[in-house]
């Protein structure tokens, strides 16, 4: 296993362990289904007052509504298409039982559909710019329309006939306009969905009262339309209530999906801005998918076996090397406590960053008093060492304002040369971006030759200086430096006493807005003190302030409103491209084939017919209501046998067993609020939750309690098919009503009315549809076989019943067709609109689904974005600085962030060198200038930081590498609940210290074997406060 993948699972883990509020964010995602309360109407209306979502919702369930909506008016367009020219061709002259009457209703007929025709296709057309239906008296007023138009054409004739005093029993398809009125009309409110059904329900009665004056027990068969009709609205209005508490939680899924997304962004940009404090971004984007590959590795439990570990190390010619260095440090030190100390140095070093940034400088890092940047490194400028020297001066400005507020004689000694230099990490923990050359090294030397007050500058340097207006003299910088005596380097000294103040380091009042794209954070690395641990943020009062001194980790109030600001945005734009169109929905690739409403990606079926559905309670109250009204119209028309009450009341008893079963658990869960004491503690319980979690079980109820109802509607039905039972029609005479529909006394009751064998077996077709997970190819297969038993049972078995009828089917004679197969006519009817139905809910669930689907890849994102921020984290801060400033927010309003310092007493510390290193490494052509030698010290920094995770030196925290140089400290760690150990014991910490540098040793020993070398190690381990 590679370092970094070793790394990354021991950091992954840790992080795991900690359990802390972002990771159990994740958690809580994808739960919805597990809990039933968060299907409850009240609580999804609770959680949409809660995230001020209403006016977001209402914008989201008018565009489902609006799906449904055209659905069906393109049902009604060739619904009504099919029965204009039904009444064009199939009414024939010359059939002489066509009155006067007669006529004048097909006539009538054949006007109210085509009006309906052209209104429902004027409203198609508008319908096709969904924003005109968006007023809400817009949707109203179409709805209000249709259901006119609905009524028009399906009553228009019978009040024609009624009017000219031609009485006669009709059936009419009443059922299909409360249907659509209550869940397809896109009203509003469910007010005035049951509102406009019970105006149906009226009419139809009304008609159904004139009509039926001649029929015997005519106020029973009233009495059992209304039951009919009744038992309707109530269903329609179930499925109504349903699909809109599955839009509410499709809602707020919809609404976390976005969340999650914003959230992810955040993350991304925190966690890039976090990298360019303290890596440039290629490097950045490097190091963050190579962390990437290694948690993926970690979680697939694959090893790779590299020989070397990666090399993050990039050349870089021409550029220009500042190394500053605060003299006099020690007299600030002593003069100051440690938290003035942290914020006088908070200050000067975030000023030095603006004064870097603002130039055009990259700071590389810290060394105690030691601040060194490079310029020309992210932007390829020929004035990069224009761009040093100005920073260079702006830094002894700003530490004269420290001297003079403190009255302190400090000042700073600025050296500069320019050359080509290696960038990059090293190492496998705390990684910090470092330069490595010779002309680095004489950078430095330049510094420590300089003066005091004064830019100290090579020759090279000089030569590549665009302005004139320097104060440029002789440096002799090899009277000061052996080095730079060595090697004969020829210096200069820029005086800062006539530069342009416009070129300088901004103030504290002065707002830092053309800095380059790389901003460096302080507070990530400005430790180098044995007794202190810190992150920087200095006083200011500026309102912007760059992330190096903000900090890239927190969400601020701000920050937080401008999410939610944002999500609102997006979600506005989510719900405006939902695919739920029609040509969406067959010409777009939303990933659902749109004939078999199939997923594109097959992998994505299985999972999402095994959903859990907290549903299932209410469809089977809906089947409860559905069967009862079943049963009251049995026990209205027909006589009650010992056969009937057997089977209806086994049927009804499994109903209410299986309903009990299915609301038990829902009802414990508001019983008992604790959540331990719920517990699957009785076979009730575990059956309850068994029976909404498990599919196959939800379809087998199903299944078997729609079969039993579906049988249920036609028991009766055999004692009609004696053939000695029927009396002899006159078919013929149409004169005279009353001889034609009066029954004679010796008929049976059970086959007077055979038309509430099909409205029973109506409302049966309908058990199926109210199931709204059931996959709708499933319903549509249960529905085909009903329809053809019915079709078998009406034309074959029983046609000599369902021709002696004592009502009629709409103008269903006047088309000269067989009486008996207006029924056939009738549930074919209710098939396709049951079927429409089911199709569209089955789409909007899917499309529901898919955004599951993406909801839950991009909590993946995000938590890998997590992880890879926190093992960022944990390699550049200790694990209890981190966490302190993970869960602790930026406050808005304030303006004085106090600097995260300790004061500890009793820390170990150790420096472990490499000194023949120096000596080792060269730059040529052969070993790449100088990477090969680099590539060999990472090997040995890599090798002792996976020291760091053996159990006995867990308490050991690397501190940073300097060159060849390794810093480690122990005693800083933290006890769990997050307070300092109040038993520290300075002897342990450098025992351990010791043990640690005997293994680091050891490790260099193998390490000489395999490369063939003599490096020694020289160890500083010392204790104390």
């Amino acid at each position: 296993m590679s370092g970094l993948e070793l790394i990354a699972r021991d950091s992954k883990s840790e992080i795991e362990r900690n359990a802390e509020a972002a990771t159990v964010y994740f958690s809580q995602v994808f739960n919805k289904d597990d809990d039933e309360r968060n299907w409850s109407f009240s609580y999804l209306r609770e959680q949409l007052l809660l995230k001020n979502s209403q006016e977001l919702f209402r914008r989201y369930q008018v565009r489902v509504q609006h799906a449904l909506f055209v659905e069906l008016l393109v049902f009604n367009i060739t619904y009504n298409a099919i029965a204009f020219f039904a009444y064009i061709f199939l009414p024939d002259e010359k059939n002489e039982r066509l009155t006067d009457v007669s006529w004048g209703a097909i006539t009538t007929g054949r006007w109210c559909r085509s009006i309906s025709f052209l209104i429902h296709f004027c409203i198609f057309v508008a319908a096709y710019k969904e924003s005109l239906f968006r007023s809400p008296n817009a949707k109203i007023a179409a709805a209000f329309i249709v259901l006119l138009c609905m009524i028009m054409g399906e009553m228009a004739t019978s009040m024609y006939r009624i009017g000219r005093g031609y009485q006669e029993p009709i059936m009419r398809q009443t059922f299909y306009i409360i249907l659509t009125t209550t869940v397809l009309l896109p009203f509003p409110r469910k007010l005035y969905s049951a509102m406009s059904g019970a105006v149906v329900i009226t009419i139809d009665m009304a008609l159904s009262a004139i009509g039926s004056s001649s029929l015997r027990k005519v106020h029973v068969v009233l009495l059992a339309d209304l039951v009919f009709f009744l038992t309707t609205l109530l269903v329609g209005l179930y499925i109504r209530y349903l699909i809109e508490v599955m839009s509410r939680r499709a809602f707020l899924d919809r609404r976390e999906c976005v969340e999650s997304r914003i959230k992810i962004e955040t993350e991304k940009n925190q966690e890039e801005k976090f990298l360019q404090s303290i890596l440039p971004t290629h490097i950045a984007s490097e190091v963050r998918n190579d962390i990437r590959k290694a948690i993926k590795n970690s979680d697939q439990l694959r090893m790779t076996q590299k020989p070397f570990n990666k090399l993050y190390v990039e050349k870089h010619k021409n550029v220009s090397i500042l190394y500053a260095d605060i003299v006099n440090s020690m007299l600030l030190a002593a003069s100051l406590k440690v938290s003035d100390l942290v914020a006088t140095l908070n200050d000067l070093f975030g000023r030095f960053d603006d004064a870097a940034e603002k130039n055009g400088c990259m700071r590389i890092k810290l060394l105690g008093d030691c601040y060194y940047c490079v310029s020309g490194i992210l932007n390829k400028s020929p004035r990069h060492a224009d761009n040093s020297v100005v920073t260079g001066l702006a830094m002894i400005d700003i530490i004269r304002s420290v001297r003079e507020k403190r009255n302190i004689n400090v000042d700073m000694r600025i050296g500069i040369h320019t050359g080509n230099i290696l960038g990059g990490l090293l190492g496998l923990r705390k990684w910090q971006f470092d330069i490595w050359s010779k002309d680095v090294t004489i950078a430095s030397h330049m510094e420590q030759g300089g003066v005091p007050g004064q830019v100290h500058i090579t020759q090279t340097t000089k030569d590549l200086l665009q302005d004139d207006w320097y104060d440029i003299q002789p440096g002799d910088g090899h009277l000061r430096d052996a080095y730079l005596q060595t090697h004969e380097i020829k210096t200069y000294l820029i005086k800062p006493a006539d530069q342009p103040r416009s070129r300088l380091g901004t103030p504290e009042s002065e707002k830092v807005s053309n800095g380059v794209r790389f901003q460096r954070q302080p507070s990530t690395q400005s430790n180098c003190r044995a007794n202190i641990s810190k992150l920087q943020k200095r006083q200011s009062s500026n309102d912007f302030l760059p992330m190096s001194r903000r900090g890239a980790i927190g969400y601020s109030l701000h920050q937080y409103r401008k999410m939610v600001s944002q999500v609102n945005k997006i979600m506005e734009n989510t719900i405006d491209k939902m695919a739920l169109s029609k040509r969406d929905q067959w010409f777009s690739r939303v990933g659902i084939q749109p004939l078999l409403l199939t997923f594109r990606e097959s992998g994505n079926e299985r999972p999402y017919l095994n959903q859990p559905d907290p549903l299932f309670k209410h469809y089977l109250t809906s089947m409860l209501i559905i069967y009862l009204g079943i049963t009251i119209i049995h026990v209205l028309i027909w006589s009650s046998t010992v056969e009937f009450w057997i089977t209806y009341g086994f049927v009804l008893l499994l109903i209410i067993v299986a309903c009990v079963f299915a609301w038990v658990g829902y009802i414990w869960l508001y019983i008992k609020k604790d959540d331990n004491e719920i517990v699957l503690s009785s076979s009730v319980l575990r059956i309850s939750r068994t029976v909404w979690k498990t599919t196959g079980l939800r379809v087998t109820i199903w299944l078997a309690i729609s079969s039993m109802i579906l049988f249920c509607s036609i028991v009766g039905l055999n004692e009609c098919l004696d053939s000695s039972f029927f009396q002899p029609f006159n078919q013929h005479n149409n004169t005279n009503v009353n001889d034609t529909y009066i029954s004679d006394n010796t008929k049976d009751a059970n086959c007077e009315y055979p038309w509430f064998y099909t409205l029973s077996a109506v409302l049966a077709m309908t058990t199926t549809s109210v199931f709204l997970r059931i996959h709708f190819l499933l319903k549509l297969m249960v529905n085909g076989v009903s329809l053809a038993a019915y079709w078998y049972i009406i034309d074959v078995r029983s046609e000599e019943v369902f021709r002696q009828q004592a009502a009629k089917f709409a103008d269903w004679e006047e088309f000269d067709l067989p009486t008996d197969r207006s029924h056939c006519f009738y549930l074919t009817f209710v098939l396709l609109i049951l079927h429409i139905l089911d199709r569209q809910v089955e789409y909007i669930c899917r499309l529901d689904y898919l955004m599951k689907v993406k909801l839950k890849a991009e909590q993946e994102e995000a938590r890998t974005m997590e992880l890879i921020n926190r093992i960022l984290l944990h390699n550049i801060l200790p694990p209890h600085v981190s966490r302190f400033y993970l869960n602790k927010q930026l406050e808005e309003d304030s303006q004085r962030v106090e600097a995260y310092h300790e004061e500890r007493c009793a820390v170990a510390v150790l420096f472990a060198s490499i000194p023949s290193f120096a000596d080792f490494y060269y730059e040529d052509g052969q070993n790449e200038e100088g990477l090969r030698c680099i590539q060999l010290l990472n090997e040995i920094i890599c090798d002792f930081d996976l020291i760091l995770g053996e159990r006995e030196f867990q308490i050991v925290e690397k501190i940073k590498t300097i060159g060849s140089t390794y810093m480690a400290a122990c005693g800083l760690q933290v006890q769990d609940r997050g307070s300092l150990q109040t038993e520290e014991n300075p002897t342990e910490n450098v025992v351990t210290l010791v043990k640690f540098a005997v293994s680091m040793m050891e490790r260099l020993s193998e390490l000489n074997k395999d490369a063939m070398q003599d490096f020694q190690l020289r160890v500083g381990n010392e204790g104390g406060r």
